[in-house]
């Protein structure tokens, strides 16, 4: 109420899901009812989590209480090219989203180009599907194989570098760089 007071009506979860606890964002969003505050909110979330909410019938009350925007991170058209697991399938993705827009959610997606094994006609389909969703925004990185990471172990093992300086420059890190 306090933020709310000094004008700050729009709010961004920093989190790596803010869904995780959706049922306390619903205690939150009755609570932003009850005492009359016209506070709006989003964050990240994956694409299963945001399943899950429609299905337990809790997207009605975030709405209600201000849940505008979210962003999911859909890495590309090939579940099968990379190992975070973040949805079932593209017609899930479609699903999600269209629900989304049609309860007055904004949805953004992000992209991850480069990944292992990923072909340029993969990367076209990626950028496809990305045209093809009905969402307000999108953006695309480029992997990079960061210290500790199996897709670091594999860069390094087939030494794929583009150049030393890529390899021992984290500021490249930034995914705005191919390796």
């Amino acid at each position: 109420k306090s933020l709310y007071e000094k004008g700050i009506n729009h709010l961004w979860w920093e989190a790596e899901d803010m869904l995780l606890d959706a049922g306390e964002k619903v205690k939150l969003s009755e609570q932003t009812q009850k005492a009359g505050l016209k506070i709006y909110y989003g964050g990240m979330s994956s694409i299963n989590m945001v399943n899950y909410v429609i299905k337990k019938d809790m997207l009605e009350p975030l709405v209600k209480g201000g849940f505008r925007f979210v962003g999911m991170g859909v890495e590309n058209y090939k579940k099968e090219s990379y190992s975070m697991k973040k949805w079932n399938n593209n017609d899930q993705i479609f699903r999600v989203m269209s629900t989304l827009i049609r309860a007055g959610v904004y949805p953004a997606a992000f992209f991850i180009l480069g990944n292992p094994n990923q072909t340029f006609r993969d990367m076209e389909n990626t950028k496809s599907l990305a045209k093809a969703l009905p969402i307000i925004r999108y953006r695309f990185s480029f992997a990079y194989p960061f210290e500790g990471t199996k897709l670091r172990e594999q860069v390094d093992k087939e030494n794929s570098w583009l150049s030393e300086d890529i390899k021992n420059n984290l500021s490249f890190g930034t995914t705005d760089t191919p390796v």
